[in-house]
């Protein structure tokens, strides 16, 4: 059975990026990794590549902890195969949306200077929470600078 549904896949997957490089230049890509477990435990994790122009999942790539070195090391990995098989397949991204995964985010500035990198809002929105939180604990901290996170989360809410 599963010889059977490989096989289906790469057919497909195949006509996918000939539809791919079809469309050319100006691809918009998001891509997101997945793991088995919450926190620092996990085994195994999945990298996944959407393309925004036709809201379809081209790409997904799964990586063991062993093989990537760590759990927080396994979503790069999953970014780079994903990156290098779509490059392989002469796939042009123009600009990539992902969250704000520190190696990815090194990797788009010093690699990848040719792709814009925008970042997900909705983990834009977890960060600003964090800060928030933090900036209404800390007795030390000015109240003032802590509104304008409440006029961003407004927008976010508005843009999406």
């Amino acid at each position: 059975m599963f010889p059977l549904v490989l096989l289906h896949w790469q057919k497909y997957q195949q006509k996918m990026m000939d539809t791919l490089k079809a469309v050319g230049e100006g691809l918009v890509m998001a891509g997101d990794g997945r793991h088995d477990s919450m926190g620092h435990s996990a085994k195994y994790g999945a990298y996944t590549m959407f393309c925004c122009n036709l809201s379809k999942i081209v790409h997904f790539s799964l990586i063991q902890r062993n093989v990537a070195g760590s759990s927080s090391a396994m979503e790069y990995l999953g970014f780079q195969r994903c990156f290098a098989y779509l490059s392989d397949c002469g796939i042009k991204i123009s600009t990539f949306i992902s969250d704000r995964h520190t190696s990815t985010a090194k990797h788009m500035r010093e690699k990848l200077k040719q792709v814009v990198h925008y970042f997900d809002l909705s983990h834009l929105k977890k960060s600003m929470f964090i800060f928030a939180t933090t900036c209404t604990v800390n007795l030390f901290m000015d109240p003032a600078m802590c509104q304008p996170l409440v006029v961003l989360e407004n927008y976010q809410y508005n843009c999406t």
